[in-house]
């Protein structure tokens, strides 16, 4: 053999070897690509928010939920089956429920953590418990012409709660703890 010819012999062996070596480090296919090797693992899953309200004088607009600070969904204040943010990376995210009336409350508090798992669908259910609103009011009276009554009225709420009251009462009777309506 020539020195030349044997030359290409060792560069032809060497260019196999390293063919071979590449099927072994990065699966049939090689690293250029042509498949064949194992997909990496997934990173991210899903969670699943859903809400359930219970009580009286409910938030007509409903709340919003927001993940990690950002992600803001709007959601029903009674919504089974919730509503997915997808893709979020594997392991704890701060979830929030805002927009909740101050009449109600929500079990666990309004920030919880919730635990996504690479692959799946977490799910996060909050529980908010309503209770009626009530306020004050005030009741006063003006009356004008002859014959004012010296007895003045009586004022009643909701059918129970009587209170007397001057014909010409500026201050006014107070009633505590009336339901709104």
């Amino acid at each position: 053999m020539k020195p030349i010819h044997a030359v290409h012999a060792w560069a032809a062996l060497a260019l196999i070897a390293a063919c071979h070596l590449d099927q072994l480090v990065n699966g049939p296919g090689g690293s250029g690509g042509g498949g064949g090797g194992s997909p990496p693992p997934p990173t991210s899953g899903n969670l699943k928010v859903t809400t359930s309200t219970t009580g009286s004088n409910l938030d007509p607009d409903g709340y919003t939920v927001t993940v990690d600070g950002t992600h803001g969904q709007s959601i029903a204040t009674n919504n089974s089956t919730g509503v997915t943010f997808t893709g979020l990376g594997a392991g704890s995210h701060d979830v929030v429920l805002s927009g909740v009336a101050a009449n109600c409350t929500v079990s666990g508090g309004a920030t919880q953590t919730a635990t996504v798992t690479a692959s799946q669908t977490a799910t996060l259910p909050f529980s908010v418990s309503c209770s009626a609103t009530t306020g004050d009011l005030t009741v006063t009276t003006s009356t004008t012409g002859s014959d004012l009554d010296p007895d003045g009225y009586t004022v009643t709420i909701d059918g129970t709660n009587s209170q007397p009251i001057g014909s010409n009462n500026s201050t006014g009777v107070t009633f505590t703890g009336v339901a709104t309506g």
